[in-house]
């Protein structure tokens, strides 16, 4: 005969036990799921924000002034070790 504490804890442990394999399984139930959920309504996916347009050559344009600062600190450093 069981103790009546000792059967309460294994009861605990084991709900701690789907706990955590659930857990451990949910992410990739979420994804199968949302795949089955595009393809039977067939809704669109919402696309994610897109960058607003000529962000790129921004983004060129920044690169670039960066890369003349970097020069002009490396001249600057080169002709104060000469001095």
């Amino acid at each position: 005969m069981i103790n009546n504490t000792d059967h309460h804890l294994f009861n605990i442990s084991f709900i701690i036990l789907i706990f955590l394999l659930m857990k451990s399984i949910v992410p990739f139930i979420n994804i199968n799921m949302k795949n089955l959920w595009y393809g039977f309504f067939k809704t669109k996916k919402r696309l994610k924000h897109s960058e607003p347009k000529g962000w790129d050559n921004y983004k060129l344009l920044t690169n670039f002034q960066n890369s003349e600062r970097q020069k002009t600190r490396l001249t600057n450093t080169k002709a104060a070790d000469v001095f």
